[in-house]
């Protein structure tokens, strides 16, 4: 591919995203601001239906792999932090279940975590995050990873989408992403939490030749911050700090991830004929 029309769809496509997510968070309406989530997968449709070898672009999502289980494991493994830091946050009081007074007659606390885990394990309560995620990852480690990756090799990819990333979600602070603490603080702990959290997913996304191990990845974390937000009703002041994906003990286990990654990966300018060549396998 020709690099200033590589660089050019590339463009493109950034530009599409965060227009149609600015656009949708400016509307403030509810469903607005739900298809504003899946803007990534509306700028692969712009992006397929005017631009490029329809077929070619397929191929290099990595939509139609699996890819081997160990890349679904780790990305179950990656999302751990996500739990580790609600626990953190109990064991120094910033976070804290219901009292049982406040429970239907009869139920435990051991109860109420599992018709919580039954609840969350509906249908329509796992489904509407892995659609999501999907809608998300077919964007960034789908489209946009692949073609920065031909331009420009895996590991400024790597680091270019979860850039891109990162400032997608900004509009959404327009409607109260997250409503706890000091919405200053929130947004630099969240882009400087996810950002080595991009890195992750990058390689994961690299490695497994496939986009399903990171939908994995990122439906769990959004789901699983979901549940234990619930779960651990009762929180202090600035909760939202030290736990979920954009809290101080994520950062700290993600990066040291991320770093590790990178410093024992090379440099490689890998054309994306690899992608498209090892998809036929």
């Amino acid at each position: 591919m020709n690099q200033k029309k590589g660089m050019l769809d590339i463009g493109i496509f950034i530009l599409v995203v965060l227009g149609i997510t600015l656009v949708f968070n400016l509307i403030k309406a509810p469903l607005f601001i739900m298809l504003a989530q899946a803007a990534p997968m509306l700028a692969v449709i712009v992006m397929l239906i005017f631009f490029g070898n329809r077929k070619e672009t397929f191929l290099k999502m990595g939509v139609h792999r699996l890819g081997k289980i160990r890349w679904y494991l780790v990305a179950i493994l990656a999302s751990v932090p996500v739990i580790l830091s609600f626990l953190v946050a109990w064991s120094v009081g910033i976070v804290d279940l219901p009292t049982t007074e406040h429970f239907p007659a009869g139920m435990t606390q051991v109860g109420r975590l599992f018709a919580m885990i039954q609840f969350y394990l509906g249908f329509m309560y796992l489904t509407t995050p892995l659609v999501f995620a999907f809608a998300e990852e077919i964007g960034w480690r789908g489209f946009l990873q692949v073609r920065l990756s031909e331009e420009l090799g895996e590991k400024k990819a790597w680091l270019y989408t979860s850039m891109v990333w990162v400032i997608f979600h900004y509009p959404f602070y327009l409607n109260q992403y997250n409503e706890d603490g000091n919405v200053w603080i929130n947004m630099v702990l969240f882009t400087v939490t996810i950002l080595p959290l991009g890195l992750v997913m990058g390689w994961v996304r690299t490695k497994s030749q496939s986009i399903w191990p990171v939908v994995l990845l990122h439906m769990l974390i959004n789901h699983i911050r979901s549940f234990m937000t619930e779960f651990f009703h009762q929180k202090e002041f600035g909760w939202s700090y030290i736990v979920g994906e954009s809290g101080l003990v994520a950062l700290v286990i993600w990066s040291l991830l991320a770093w590790m990654i990178w410093k024992n990966s090379k440099t490689e300018e890998k054309s994306l004929k690899c992608y498209i060549r090892t998809s036929r396998v």
